[in-house]
C-alpha cells in the first residue's frame, strides 16, 4: 500500500496543455516558456523605487509598490508566454500596413520549409461580423502567425489573454478559450499604432496562456459572522506593519 502511495506521489502529472512545433529550430530558440520566468521592466523600476523610498523613509511610513501586489504579480505569472521568433517591423499608413522581416531570414525559411505568411490581417472596416476597435487604434487586428500547434487535456480550457501587465504598449492580444487539439495557433492583435513604424524584436511577449480547470462553480451568499470575522482578521493582518498598506507606486 505504501509503494502504491509513493508511486502515485512521484508519477510525473500529464500537462493541462502541451505544445508542439514542426520545426526544431524555433523549438529551441523560441519556446512556449513560463510566465513567471517573463521579466517586466518595470517591475525592475518599481523594486528600485521601493528600495530607494524605504531607505528614505526610514521605515516610518507605510508603503507598498504595486509589483508586490498579490492579485498583480500572481496574474503577471499565470500561464505560459507565447513569443516573436523573428524580427519584424510593421509600418501602418493611411488605414494600410507593410510587414518587412530581415534580408536574409527568406532563404533561411525556405531551409527550414515554412511557407507560411508571418503576418495577415483582418479589416474591421469591411469583415461582415465586426469586432469594436477603438477608433484611435489601426482599423485591421493583425494575425500573427505561430509555429505551434497546442492540445488542451480533457478536464482543462485554455485562457488566451493579453500579457499582464506588459511594458509593451504598441499591441494587444484579443481574448478568446479553447479546449481540445488546437493546430495552426494564430496570435490576434489589437494594433494600437494607427500611423507609425514600430520594431517588434525577436522575443517580444505576444500572448498570455493560462489553463484552467472545466466545471468549476460560482455563488453569492450572505456573509455569515465567521465570514466577517475572518475579513476583519485579513484586513487587520494587511496593514499592521510598515511593509503593508499606505503609498502605493
Amino acid at each position: 500500500m505504501i509503494t502504491n502511495i509513493i508511486s502515485r506521489l512521484l508519477k510525473k502529472r500529464k500537462p493541462a496543455v502541451t505544445f508542439w512545433s514542426e520545426n526544431e529550430i524555433i523549438n529551441d530558440l523560441y519556446p512556449v516558456y513560463p510566465a513567471k520566468e517573463y521579466k517586466r521592466k518595470w517591475v525592475k523600476n518599481c523594486a528600485t523605487a521601493f528600495k530607494k523610498y524605504k531607505e528614505k523613509s526610514a521605515g516610518k511610513y507605510t508603503l507598498l509598490t504595486v509589483a508586490k501586489c498579490v492579485g498583480i504579480r500572481n496574474v503577471m505569472e499565470a500561464g505560459y508566454i507565447v513569443q516573436t521568433w523573428c524580427d519584424i517591423v510593421i509600418e501602418t499608413k493611411d488605414g494600410k500596413f507593410e510587414v518587412s522581416t530581415p534580408e536574409h531570414l527568406n532563404p533561411v525559411l525556405r531551409d527550414i520549409d515554412y511557407n507560411e505568411d508571418l503576418i495577415t490581417h483582418f479589416d474591421m472596416r469591411y469583415s461582415p461580423v465586426r469586432i469594436p476597435v477603438s477608433e484611435d487604434n489601426f482599423q485591421s487586428i493583425l494575425k500573427f502567425k505561430s509555429p505551434y500547434t497546442f492540445e488542451v487535456q480533457p478536464g482543462y480550457q485554455c485562457l488566451i489573454l493579453p500579457v499582464a501587465y506588459d511594458d509593451n504598449p504598441n499591441f494587444t492580444a484579443c481574448m478568446g478559450i479553447t479546449d481540445g487539439l488546437n493546430p495552426n495557433f494564430n496570435v490576434h492583435l489589437y494594433w494600437h499604432v494607427k500611423e507609425g513604424r514600430v520594431h517588434i524584436p525577436a522575443g517580444t511577449p505576444l500572448c498570455q496562456v493560462v489553463p484552467i480547470k472545466m466545471g468549476y462553480e460560482v455563488e453569492t451568499r450572505p456573509a455569515t459572522p465567521e465570514v466577517v470575522k475572518r475579513i476583519r482578521q485579513k484586513e487587520f493582518s494587511m496593514n499592521n506593519t510598515f511593509d503593508r498598506g499606505g503609498t502605493n507606486f
